[in-house]
């Protein structure tokens, strides 16, 4: 199968995706684009990247646009608005009979991700391509306690290995819970990068999930 257009509603806006069925019929991802306010939107190429490697592994994918990109209704909120977008897609999955959902988010995507978590919504995984953590504030911002992947380039200006091993080591989970991914000669952006990228989240997934 192949993506088809969806329209999310959110309560105060309608949020535009693109949702692909796979095969396993318990288990979807959620995957986030980067930020807004610099061109972020749900067609970037690592959030292609990342929802292809997801969608091999059987899963049902969504990727959305958050408010105020392409034709999602609203405007961009702070971060905080755009929480509740996540919450809405993972809420529409749901609402569809999803049993697990995972995470897949890129840049500003991991932020709001991460502050998505709550008692509503605790994913199976995530996976979080270079979170800034030297762009935006992630001192508050905490792991799920399930396998998490990290991958980040050596030469990220958002994202140094410095301040990403400085977070890790502040978190509450079992370090052995998180995989750490460094990319050589990849800055934020993946340009070339993008089939390591897609063979690295395969291979996280297959040592933590079966098809």
């Amino acid at each position: 199968m192949s993506e088809v257009n969806v329209m999310i509603e959110t309560g105060e806006n309608v949020l535009e995706g693109l949702l692909e069925r796979g095969e396993n019929p318990a288990i979807a991802a959620i995957i986030c684009h980067p930020h807004p306010l610099y061109g972020g939107n749900m067609d970037n190429g690592v959030v292609a990247t990342v929802q292809r490697s997801l969608r091999s592994w059987s899963w049902t994918t969504l990727r959305f646009n958050f408010r105020g990109v392409g034709r999602s209704s609203g405007s961009y909120a702070d971060g905080e608005g755009e929480v509740e977008d996540v919450g809405a897609a993972a809420s529409y999955l749901f609402q569809q009979g999803f049993e697990a959902l995972h995470v897949g988010a890129y840049s500003f995507g991991a932020w709001v991700a991460l502050k998505a978590l709550g008692p509503s919504f605790q994913p199976a995984s995530m996976i979080l391509v270079s979170p800034p953590v030297d762009f935006l504030d992630f001192t508050d911002l905490v792991l799920p306690s399930k396998p998490c992947l990290i991958t980040l380039g050596d030469r990220d200006d958002f994202c140094s290995l410095a301040s990403i091993q400085k977070w890790i080591g502040k978190q509450p989970v079992a370090e052995t819970s998180i995989d750490v991914e460094i990319f050589p000669r990849c800055d934020h952006f993946y340009w070339g990068s993008e089939v390591t990228l897609s063979a690295k989240i395969s291979e996280f997934l297959k040592t933590h999930f079966s098809k």
